[in-house]
């Protein structure tokens, strides 16, 4: 049975208000942002372009001796 995109779209909706419970707007964005700003990092560091440039910050490598 194929669930339509409404019904998804209220189904979250109704979980994420009942996991906030009363919780204030304002602090419930606290831990929304924090959820993006590691989903951002996480996909960034499975980019292998990313990873590959990544490995050229090493600082040690740079210092002539």
């Amino acid at each position: 049975m194929a669930i339509k995109k409404t019904q998804l779209y209220t189904h979250l909706w109704e979980a994420a208000n009942a996991l906030r419970g009363g919780m204030d707007a304002s602090s419930y964005k606290d831990y929304v942002l924090t959820i993006l700003f590691v989903k951002y990092v996480t996909d960034r560091y499975k980019d292998p372009t990313f990873r590959r440039h990544s490995t050229n910050l090493n600082i040690f490598s740079q210092i002539n001796t």
